[in-house]
């Protein structure tokens, strides 16, 4: 039986469904919170218009810069830094002052839905991509986490 609802669940997040009570964990210095979509929304939702190195299209992503999200939550992005973690739980860490200078944007949503696991959801870490070329390089491919389960904010 546990086997079965294991595996509904999995597929389920496979098929596609749409993130309706998609959330993500954001911890600053050891505090965490949980921080929903509409969460994200109600602070400072933005659009980004970017291509990426993963997909074949130009897209219109919503979802909030990093620096709107530090600012918010009363953090400088000075000397610290930011541990990402998806749902695989692939890890990586990244200066905050680097992120924010590259206009990192933390996207929910694509061409108005929200993103389904299986196409990068529902939370993915990106970069303006087609505005901005020279952020196509190994250091900015590797913080551009998909599937984001947790940002870990260390200062």
């Amino acid at each position: 039986m546990l086997k079965t609802c294991a595996y509904l669940l999995w597929l389920t997040m496979m098929v596609g469904l749409p993130a309706t009570a998609a959330s993500i964990v954001v911890t600053v210095d050891g505090v965490e919170d949980r921080m929903s979509v509409e969460n994200l929304r109600a602070i400072k939702a933005e659009t980004l218009h970017t291509g990426t190195p993963w997909t074949d299209t130009e897209d219109e992503f919503e979802g909030i810069y990093l620096a709107s999200l530090l600012e918010y939550m009363g953090v400088s992005p000075e000397q610290g830094v930011l541990a990402l973690t998806a749902l695989n739980d692939y890890r990586i860490e990244a200066p905050l002052m680097e992120l924010v200078a590259a206009d990192a944007f933390l996207g929910f949503a694509r061409n108005g839905e929200l993103m389904p696991v299986r196409n990068y959801g529902p939370f993915w870490l990106l970069f303006p991509f087609t505005e901005r070329p020279e952020l196509n390089d190994r250091a900015h491919r590797g913080w551009a986490v998909w599937q984001l389960k947790a940002l870990d904010i260390r200062q």
